[in-house]
């Protein structure tokens, strides 16, 4: 398949990439699922209640058994009592995680590629690009149409300093193809790929 090209000045060719980047038949479906997936493997158990045993109050019967005509009650830690302890509650210990097999992921991968079809565009960022507003310049060139448009740059561990020119501008992701994943990129409006990124990536989907 054939993808769009553009140099640091603007001008724009084509380019050949493998076919194993994308797929004849996407599925929308398991794009979702995959991005199920990330988002709640994200998670963590933050909430926490205390049981009965933890909850810092007299241990103290409440009133005798017997001749009140009230129900038998040991402790106002029960949890039946306000300020008591709470049953079967969230212990922060919960695991939210969720699966895909390795040929699901690839294939999720495949198809987020293919649905962004139009996003695609390769270009080699240049190892002297060293400042934000070059940077920005950059950013602005492949999106000409549209004002702080969420851009993910695929690029290889070789171009780290480059990498610094752009971590201060805001909805700008940069991803090496080794970590890419289908959840970047579902939300990217434009993904620009490095040509050395493209062949990593292709490597790592073969079929």
């Amino acid at each position: 398949m054939k993808l769009t090209k553009i140099t640091q000045t603007g001008r724009t060719s084509t380019i050949e990439v493998s076919d194993d980047l994308f797929t004849t038949k996407p599925s929308a479906k398991l794009v979702a699922q995959a991005v199920r997936v990330i988002l709640t493997n994200q998670r963590k158990a933050r909430a926490k209640t205390k049981t009965r045993a933890q909850v810092v109050r007299t241990k103290a019967k409440w009133y005798r058994q017997k001749g009140t005509g009230n129900a038998r009650h040991g402790s106002k830690n029960a949890p039946l009592f306000v300020g008591g302890g709470v049953a079967h509650g969230p212990t922060g210990k919960e695991s939210y995680r969720l699966g895909l097999s390795k040929k699901q992921r690839k294939l999720a991968l495949r198809s987020a590629l293919t649905l962004s079809k139009d996003a695609l565009i390769v270009s080699d960022l240049p190892l002297t690009l060293r400042k934000t507003k070059d940077a920005a310049k950059f950013i602005k060139l492949l999106t000409p149409e549209k004002d702080q448009a969420r851009v993910l740059l695929v690029v290889g561990h070789d171009e780290i300093k480059t990498k610094l020119a752009f971590r201060n501008l805001p909805n700008v992701l940069i991803e090496t193809p080794e970590k890419l994943n289908t959840y970047q990129v579902a939300i990217a409006e434009k993904i620009c790929f490095a040509s050395d990124a493209v062949k990593k990536l292709a490597e790592r989907l073969k079929v």
